[in-house]
Formats: structure tokens, sequence, C-alpha cells
């Protein structure tokens, strides 16, 4: 008997064992991915803290108001010395915003086809080893 293809998928694991295998990694490879943009998210919200807590300090020369502080200040400073950047900017991030519901709302619907998929599979995996 030949072993069944599913477009999207590949060759379908003869055992249970090989779908167990095949399962693990596939929950591996998504959780690598989710931590890698963890990271990257991380280190993109730290640089941008970063530049407002240097704006702050620059321009006033307070080096003692703690990090977080000076961060919600230079933030404020900006928008103050920048009223039409601050504007635009305020706009952009209630773009992105909007963009990233958008985008966690496809997420959510390609992880529930996926899961729907994933499923399909597996029945198919168990019809095939019952032949």
């Amino acid at each position: 008997m030949e072993q069944p293809y599913i477009p999207g998928f590949g060759y379908i694991p003869q055992t249970e064992a090989e779908w167990a295998a095949w399962q693990r990694q596939s929950d591996l490879e998504f959780q690598q991915f989710m931590q890698q943009n963890q990271v990257q998210w991380q280190q993109a919200m730290q640089k941008m803290q970063q530049e407002f807590i240097n704006y702050y300090r620059q321009n006033t020369g307070d080096y003692n108001t703690p990090d977080a502080q000076a961060m919600v200040l230079g933030d404020r400073l900006w928008c103050q010395n920048n009223p039409v950047q601050c504007q635009q900017s305020n706009q952009a991030h209630a773009q992105r915003m909007q963009d990233i519901r958008a985008w966690g709302q496809q997420m959510l619907q390609n992880g529930n086809a996926y899961a729907t998929q994933v499923d399909r599979n597996h029945q198919l995996f168990l019809e095939y080893i019952r032949q």
C-alpha cells in the first residue's frame, strides 16, 4: 500500500509513534517561532524606550531620575518639542495597533484552520493504519 500524501502536510506517518514525533516536532517549531518573535519584540521595545530615556537625559541634564520615569518624561518632552511628528507618530502607532489586531485575528483563524487540518490528518492517519 502506498503511503498517502496530503498537500501542505506531506506524507502521513506510518505509526502512532511517528505521528507523535511529527506532532512534537511541529509543536517545537511553533514554540521556537513564537520565542523568536517575543525576543525581537522585546529588543525593539527596549531600543525605543532607551531612545526616550536618552532624549530626556540629554535635554534636561537629569541623570538621576529612574529609567522608567525618564522614559515617560522623555516621551512627553519629545512630543512637546515635536508636536507634528508626535501626532504623526501617534497616528502611525494607532494604525500599527489596528494592523496587529487584524494580524492577531488572522493568526487565530490560521491556528484554528491548522488545528482542523491536523485533526483531519490524524483521522486520515488512523484510517490508513487500519487498512
